[in-house]
């Protein structure tokens, strides 16, 4: 932030011009070594208008050469401007601190959010598997076995296994064999 108050480069060209009563246009024809140069005249004009807005900083060369022409101490502005750039180097690096601050957290937030991605994608996944073997279960798997093991253990238990038909041909009946073996040996002992 600046201060009005404050003594500026900008403020001591200004003031020194007006107190000869030099007009910007006059200046810049006064410092231009080639006169018949129109152009080169009128992009002097521009930069003294920068250096008295603050926008811009004259040359060393350039305040030496206001300085045969207006009341100016070079070594003086120099001084000025120097501080004036070291003061917004400091501006400019507390400016990125904030900046890298703010990227800092970002970099945290996206790993947060990366890390809740992975744990959501990999609850989904584990979900999917889950549905999925429960359907080739259903549709083509061993709970086909598993309900014919049940039936088989219901009819050993209601003696009714002679009219249980196979789904499977030698699978369920070696199984009912040895159901209808271990039920037996089980009554003798």
């Amino acid at each position: 932030m600046k201060d009005d108050n404050s003594i500026t480069c900008g403020k001591i060209i200004k003031q020194a011009r007006e107190s000869q009563n030099i007009s910007i246009s006059d200046l810049a024809f006064q410092m231009v070594k080639d006169k018949d140069n129109y152009d080169e005249v009128k992009r002097l004009e521009i930069k003294i208008k920068k250096w008295e807005d603050e926008k811009d900083f004259p040359s060393l060369d350039e305040m030496y050469q206001m300085a045969y022409i207006i009341p100016i101490n070079p070594g003086e502005l120099l001084e000025i401007r120097n501080t004036t750039r070291k003061n917004f180097i400091k501006e400019k690096d507390n400016s990125k601190v904030k900046k890298h601050d703010w990227i800092r957290i970002s970099e945290d937030a996206s790993i947060i959010f990366t890390l809740f991605v992975k744990i959501f994608s990999l609850a989904v996944g584990f979900i999917f598997i889950f549905w999925l073997l429960r359907f080739v279960d259903t549709f083509f798997g061993p709970t086909a076995s598993i309900i014919e093991d049940e039936v088989v253990t219901r009819q050993i238990e209601e003696h009714t296994v002679e009219n249980y038909e196979p789904i499977n041909d030698g699978t369920v009946e070696n199984m009912v064999k040895r159901k209808i073996r271990e039920k037996n040996q089980g009554n003798t002992n």
